[in-house]
């Protein structure tokens, strides 16, 4: 954080950065994706060194369906370690953005499109259930190869941001579109 910031940089949500994407300001948005309970460790810090970040979460933890392919799917081994309700009503209280990431976390290349629809609208309803004014969406799994085309025109409609990323695509950044790429 203080590496950038020594430089000029400012950490600012999606939403910030979506919003002056042609300005000269040097601005770095950090996404979180999925939904453990164990990203309110960063409130502190965060708020310490004004940064604000983009939580995208998934909510099938808030109903009543089976979570064990999901766990998997995230790479969790319980969901004791899932985000809660009130950490959401939390990270937002700092400032910080949520956003959509679909129900429960599914290829979304292998569903048509009212299958998209009902995952996105779903994940959507129970984030504003719970107070997130929700704008962007970042794709399960992080691949823009992992949605279709057809669903491209329905996600430009419904989100301000469609967030992906790829490796080897760090270095090739189109005009007017942002690049995620993996982490450990």
């Amino acid at each position: 954080i203080l590496y950038f910031q020594e430089r000029g940089y400012f950490f600012v949500t999606v939403n910030e950065l979506t919003e002056n994407l042609t300005s000269n300001l040097k601005h770095i948005a950090l996404t979180f994706d999925d939904g453990f309970s164990n990203w309110t460790d960063t409130l502190e810090l965060f708020k310490k060194y004004n940064v604000h970040a983009t939580y995208f979460i998934n909510t099938i933890q808030f109903t009543n369906l089976n979570l064990d392919k999901f766990l998997l799917d995230i790479r969790c081994p319980n969901s004791e370690l899932l985000i809660n309700k009130n950490e959401i009503i939390e990270i937002i209280s700092y400032g910080h953005e949520i956003g959509a990431h679909t129900h429960t976390h599914r290829t979304l290349s292998k569903l048509d499109l009212p299958q998209l629809t009902e995952e996105i609208d779903t994940n959507v309803k129970i984030l504003n259930e719970i107070g997130a004014e929700i704008n962007n969406f970042a794709i399960p799994y992080g691949m823009r190869r992992l949605i279709r085309n057809e669903h491209v025109p329905y996600l430009q409609k419904k989100f301000n941001t469609i967030a992906y990323g790829e490796p080897g695509m760090l270095h090739h950044q189109e005009p007017g579109k942002l690049q995620r790429y993996p982490w450990k």
